[in-house]
This record gives C-alpha cells, structure tokens and sequence, in this order.
C-alpha cells in the first residue's frame, strides 16, 4: 500500500507541474491566468489523489479479501499422491486438531482449515486468523489467552491510579494479572505505552454479551461492527451445526 500510496501522490506532483507548463510561452506575462492555472491544477491533482486512494482504501482491500478466500478454498493437492484433497467440515476436522487448537476455534482466535486425502488419509492442517484478538498464552503456546476483568486501583500517592487487567487462558486455565500504571505526570507516554503493550483485547469499542444455559454469560469484545457482526455470523453458524449434532445423536 505505501508504494502504491507513493506512486499516486508522484503522478498528481506530475500532473500538477505539467498543468502549469502548459501555454506557458503563450501566457507566461498574464498574471491572473498564472493563478487560475495553478488552481486547476491543484483541483486535477486532488481529485486524482482522491480517485486512486478511494480505490486503494476501499475496493482494493474488498478485491483481496475475495481473492484470498478463493484461493482458500481452492481444493488442494496432495504432494505425495497428486490426489485431490477435500475439505473437512467443522465436525469432521475436530478429530484432526489437538484440544488446544479446538479451543483457539471455540474463543474465535484462530480458524483451522483441515484437508484431507481421502485414499491415503493424509491431511494438511492450515492455519487462519479468527475474528477476536486474543494472546498467545505462554504456558500452553495457544492464543486462548483472554481478558477476563479490568479494575481501576488507587496506587501509591506518587503513583496515581492503576489498571489491573486480569487473563485467563481458556484451555490450560492459567491466570495472568497485568499491572498498568497511569501516571499523570506521564500521561501522553503512558499512552504510547498502552498502545503499543498491552493486549488489543482492552481497545474496544463493542461488546457482546451471549446469555447461555450452559456457559453463562460469555463477554466478547471488538474494535469494529463488521469484526462484530463477523463474529455473530460464524457464532450462529457454531449453534446450527451443534444442534444438528444433538438432534442427530
């Protein structure tokens, strides 16, 4: 994106000083059409700048984004065989996942594609980012890692207020409590801190709250609507399939 960025921003500097080039010999002694050309051609500049970024920005992404997902679930071949490999459904590919990569796709983290050969049974195992952001948790090395709770706590006097993030990993169970200092003194550098630190689980904007007879209440929190609604969709598709299952059994 920062090259393509850069080659807009080139071509309207070139579009711009060629605008002012043009007639030049004609009307070089003519001071207002000196200043009615400039203006034109900041205006053909900015309007190619805005054209191209819309494209970059907007269209771009939605075109990579499918091209992405056709090429993944483009059926794959075996190295060993030259077989055509199928594609397990979320059922079936839990027999080929170890219990902490069904619990990274249980917490939504990550998302795991199984191929399989189905004359030889040899399978490949992909790997995909899922729709919440969750941290690697460093006893068991899966993203089950989740924030569970934030309290704000008054510190030292010289200290100000704290925040105590509280993680619990969703497979191994482990407990992590993360101490954040807000310093006035050092607001803006706490800030960068914050921002560059801490999990992305504590910068949201949305959070949903599923009610289950199971489970409880289950809180999932995102930075955007369409992480959001993302998430509800592919949730929703979970409950479909998990039905059937019961029905069926």
């Amino acid at each position: 994106k920062s090259i393509l960025r850069f080659i807009v921003i080139s071509t309207a500097v070139i579009i711009i000083a060629g605008l002012n080039i043009i007639g030049d010999t004609d009307v070089s002694h003519v001071f207002a059409w000196f200043f009615i050309r400039l203006l034109m051609s900041l205006v053909f500049g900015a309007i190619h700048i805005y054209i191209f970024f819309t494209i970059i920005n907007v269209y771009y992404p939605k075109m990579l984004a499918k091209k992405l997902e056709r090429l993944r679930y483009t059926p794959r071949v075996n190295p060993k065989t030259g077989n055509t490999m199928k594609l397990l459904s979320e059922e079936e590919e839990d027999v080929y996942l170890e219990e902490g990569m069904q619990a990274e796709e249980n917490v939504f983290s990550v998302d795991y594609d199984v191929w399989i050969d189905e004359e030889t049974e040899d399978t490949i195992v992909e790997k995909y980012q899922g729709h919440l952001r969750v941290e690697e948790c460093d006893n068991c090395g899966f993203q089950t890692l989740k924030l569970k709770k934030e309290e704000v706590v008054m510190g030292e006097e010289d200290q100000g207020e704290e925040v105590l993030q509280h993680f619990e990993c969703s497979y191994c169970g482990r407990t992590v409590t993360q101490n954040v200092s807000l310093h006035r003194e050092n607001e803006g550098a706490v800030s960068k801190h914050v921002s560059k630190t801490l999990s992305h689980n504590v910068l949201y904007n949305i959070r949903l709250e599923i009610h289950t007879e199971e489970d409880g209440v289950e809180h999932y929190d995102f930075q955007t609507i369409p992480m959001a609604k993302a998430f509800l969709d592919e949730y929703s598709k979970r409950l479909v399939r998990k039905k059937r299952e019961e029905e069926t059994t």
